[in-house]
């Protein structure tokens, strides 16, 4: 059972160079204009079979390191990624991710080519691309969701072309993570996935058009966060509203906050860039601190204390005569007494 985790099992030490990720270049030398139309179609397109491959992990993959029996896995990668965190990561997929977004987009939507589950092939996708209503053509949805679970069964065994399902679950993990970090970035060409219907759990038929407000196409990088990275606001599978949110225990802004829209959280793009907080579910969110002068920490996951004296513009003492004193929630200052002898 535990015979192939000397395979994936990860060392944090040797997680690639991107201890600063600002460097990492997220564009390629510019192609001439004729052909800069073919190129971005192409990275578009990518982009969503690569989605597409990635959501079927986040819903529907399970810990193939230490779980045998499928009946026994839970699979709850939209929550966080896998605990304890790969040991080393898939190396191909480190050798083009490494370098630049465009040549990992590249590698990784050729590779999902050869997968046995493809966009292409997928029920919602069939079903959105013909314009089927279920009271019109329930004969070929029908017909095609067969197809389509069978091809998935297959795919689930063999998982071509990898060497096996463990192979497949390093691959996708990898990917994963550096998928969501370009996301993090907020890589330009995945601001929006253009007309892509990615509300769904790339699982057949299942959740078609869930109609989840955090895959809304239309808001920046909606899709791509609900393709790539889990969620450290929201621990629910499927959302009608925000709102549903609010009152789950394992948002983190229901520690402080009373029942209702106080307890919206967020998550900051730009402030969940490193990639080794990425691999080890490390998020920064937002959370709203009823008290004045407090500020919320993903660090001690509460709100803390500003320390006004230590910001530029957080208070008003006169410097030459006077000494800042932080305070739980304020401040205060001392008056500089000089004795004249």
């Amino acid at each position: 059972m535990y015979a192939f985790c000397c395979i994936l099992t990860i060392i944090p030490h040797i997680l690639p160079a991107f201890s600063n990720t600002t460097n990492i270049s997220t564009s390629t030398s510019a192609e001439k204009p004729k052909s800069e139309h073919r190129i971005e179609n192409q990275i578009t397109v990518a982009a969503r079979d690569v989605a597409y491959y990635l959501r079927a992990y986040k819903f529907n993959e399970y810990d193939r390191r230490y779980v045998t029996d499928p009946g026994k896995g839970i699979r709850e990668y939209y929550k966080k990624f896998p605990k304890p965190p790969l040991r080393s990561l898939h190396w191909e997929v480190a050798r083009y991710c490494e370098v630049s977004f465009h040549e990992c987009i590249d590698y990784l939507g050729k590779k999902v080519k050869h997968t046995g589950s493809k966009r292409s092939d997928d029920t919602c996708v069939v079903i959105d691309e013909n314009n089927w209503r279920t009271e019109n053509h329930s004969v070929q949805i029908n017909t095609v969701d067969e197809e389509c679970k069978r091809m998935r069964k297959v795919d689930d065994m063999v998982a071509d072309p990898f060497e096996g399902p463990l192979e497949r679950f390093q691959w996708r993990t990898t990917a994963s993570y550096y998928m969501c970090m370009y996301t993090m970035l907020q890589t330009k060409e995945l601001r929006q996935l253009h007309d892509e219907t990615c509300d769904n759990y790339a699982n057949c038929l299942e959740g078609c058009d869930n109609n989840d407000p955090r895959a809304d196409d239309t808001k920046p990088f909606a899709c791509a966060l609900y393709s790539f990275c889990p969620d450290p606001c929201c621990s629910n599978k499927h959302l009608n509203s925000p709102e549903e949110c609010w009152n789950n225990p394992d948002n983190p802004c229901s520690r402080e906050n009373e029942p209702g829209p106080h307890r919206k959280c967020s998550i900051v793009l730009d402030r969940n860039t490193d990639f080794s907080d990425i691999v080890l579910n490390r998020w920064n969110v937002s959370c709203r601190c009823p008290k004045s002068g407090m500020e919320w920490s993903s660090m001690y996951g509460t709100c803390v204390d500003i320390d006004e004296c230590a910001i530029r513009g957080k208070h008003n003492c006169d410097r030459r005569v006077e000494s800042c004193v932080n305070l739980p929630g304020s401040f205060s200052f001392l008056v500089f007494s000089v004795n004249a002898f």
